[in-house]
C-alpha cells in the first residue's frame, strides 16, 4: 500500500487538515509501542516509501527528521553515555538497542534512497566509531577466550552491528545520486575505519565478509571516481583475505 499509494500520503486529501504522513509521524510512538521488533522495522520501511514521494526537498528533510526522532533519541543517549564511559558498548542491552536502531536505519535507507543522506550524515561518524569499538571488543574477547566466544549472544550482536553498518553504507551508496559528495564526504572516514580494522584483525573468523561486498558495491557505483582509492582497498583486503 505504501509503495503503490505513496503520493497520497504526502498530499492533503479532501476532508483532511494535513497530509496523512503528518498524522502518522505525530503518533508514531503509540503506533509502534505494541509491535514486535521486526514489525517496527517493516513499519519504518513503509513510512519511508511514503516520505520518498515528497518532492519538496525542505519539506522532505523535515519529515525525515520527525520520522527518525525516536531511534535517534535512543542512539544519542547511548553515544552520550559511551563518550563518558566506552564500556557501555559492552552492555548487552545497549548493544541490542544499537542492533535494532541500525536495522531500522537500513530499512529507512532502502525506502528513502538518496534523500536518506540527511539521516546518514547525522549518525555517520559516530556509527564508524561504534564499528571500531565493536571490533576492539570482539578481538579482545577472542584473545581472552578463543574463537568459540563468537558464538555467545553478546559477541554475535556486536558482529551484527558491524554487518548492519556495512549493509547500511553499501545500500545508501548504491542508491545515491551524487558521486562527488559520496567520494568527498563519506568514503575517506569509511576507508580509514573499515579497511584498517579488516587488515588488523588477526583472526580470520573475526573478519566481516560484508567488508568485501561493501567495497564491491562502492567501486561498482562510483566507477572511475574511486580509481585512486582502489590500490588502498586492495592493499587492505587482498592478501589477508587469501590467507
Amino acid at each position: 500500500i505504501a509503495i503503490k499509494c505513496r503520493r497520497h500520503f504526502v498530499t492533503t486529501q479532501v476532508g483532511e487538515a494535513c497530509p496523512f504522513i503528518e498524522e502518522i509521524l505525530s503518533t508514531i510512538s503509540s503506533i509502534i509501542c505494541d509491535l514486535q521488533t521486526l514489525q517496527v522495522h517493516t513499519f519504518y520501511e513503509a513510512v519511508g516509501y511514503m516520505i520518498s514521494a515528497q518532492v519538496d526537498q525542505v519539506a522532505q528533510e523535515q519529515l525525515i527528521e520527525k520520522y527518525m526522532l525516536l531511534p535517534n533519541q535512543v542512539w544519542d543517549d547511548i553515544i552520550s553515555q559511551a563518550s563518558h564511559n566506552v564500556d557501555i558498548l559492552k552492555d548487552p542491552e545497549a548493544v541490542k538497542q544499537l542492533v535494532s536502531i541500525l536495522k531500522t536505519n537500513v530499512r529507512a535507507c532502502r525506502a528513502l534512497g538518496h534523500p536518506y543522506v540527511v539521516q546518514l550524515g547525522r549518525i555517520y561518524l559516530d556509527m564508524l566509531n561504534v564499528y571500531k569499538v565493536m571490533s576492539e571488543n570482539i578481538s579482545q574477547a577472542i584473545g581472552l577466550n578463543g574463537v568459540v566466544v563468537t558464538k555467545q549472544p553478546l559477541i554475535k550482536n556486536m558482529r551484527i552491528i558491524k554487518k548492519e553498518t556495512l549493509k547500511l553504507i553499501a545500500s545508501w551508496v548504491s542508491r545515491s545520486t551524487d558521486n562527488s559528495m559520496v567520494l568527498e564526504n563519506f568514503i575517506p572516514p569509511l576507508l580509514d575505519a573499515v579497511l584498517l580494522d579488516y587488515q588488523r584483525t588477526a583472526v580470520a573468523d573475526a573478519r566481516e565478509p560484508e567488508v568485501l561486498s561493501c567495497m564491491a558495491a562502492i567501486v561498482y557505483k562510483l566507477g572511475s571516481h574511486i580509481t585512486s582509492e582502489v590500490p588502498k582497498i586492495f592493499d587492505a583486503v587482498f592478501e589477508c583475505t587469501l590467507e
